[in-house]
């Protein structure tokens, strides 16, 4: 199922929108003014989905025997990653059928089990950030290629961008990295920070969003928990 929360002085309010079909496991989540696109993956494939948030309708793209992760979209594009194939698969959001092109990543260790890419899209410079499961950080600037510019030190199951910050939930932590220019004005590689979150942290947490106020939301999928928001610094 999916859900929109909203909250109302100080308690949330949850709002059911659609279910998936097909015994759908669902991956990942992005939205913009427009539209919500949900990755879910089962025994046949990968299904893509759409939600108008206006028309209210809804669309999918089945994917067989392909395996997708996550999800980003901006004001132009929706990116969809497809770790075991190694590839992020661009759709432009008015036009949402054959995707427009590929990206070759070149990012997956052949050996692992799990290639899964996380990722979140700077809705003003149009860069995709990505993190793997293997902890790597990258990003991408429209194009160009993949640049490692950060490392997590374990399993990256989330990615969410401020405008100083990048978070990313790890091993059940948040981690933070500085996105603010150096003295010489180079942004990269990112350099680790020991906070950048208003608040405490007591969740084992799996997904996260930065919403367009600076505000940082945390699920805790252990707990069936939501926590926020968390003013990013």
């Amino acid at each position: 199922r999916v859900y929109r929360i909203t909250q109302r002085g100080n308690d949330f309010h949850s709002e059911q929108l659609f279910v998936l079909p097909n015994e759908g496991e669902p991956v990942a989540i992005a939205s913009n003014d427009r539209h919500i696109f949900v990755t879910s993956n089962n025994s046949s494939g990968c299904f893509l989905y759409s939600y108008g948030k206006v028309t209210r309708n809804r669309s999918e793209q089945h994917f067989p025997l392909s395996i997708c992760s996550g999800i980003a979209v901006d004001g132009q594009n929706v990116y969809v990653a497809f770790g075991r194939d190694d590839t992020v698969r661009v759709w432009n959001e008015n036009n949402f059928g054959k995707p427009d092109h590929s990206l070759i990543l070149a990012l997956s260790d052949p050996k692992a089990v799990d290639n899964s890419v996380a990722m979140a899209v700077d809705n003003y410079t149009h860069e995709l950030f990505l993190g793997t499961s293997e902890g790597r950080i990258y990003v991408v600037v429209p194009g160009g290629t993949p640049r490692q510019v950060a490392d997590a030190q374990g399993a990256i199951n989330s990615i969410g961008l401020g405008s100083n910050a990048l978070l990313v939930v790890s091993e059940g932590a948040v981690r933070c990295f500085d996105r603010r220019p150096s003295d010489h004005d180079y942004h990269y590689p990112l350099r680790p920070t020991a906070q950048c979150i208003n608040g405490r942290l007591r969740g084992q947490y799996n997904g996260l969003r930065v919403d367009g106020s600076q505000n940082a939301w945390l699920t805790d999928h252990w707990h069936n928990d939501l926590s926020g928001p968390f003013q990013v610094r």
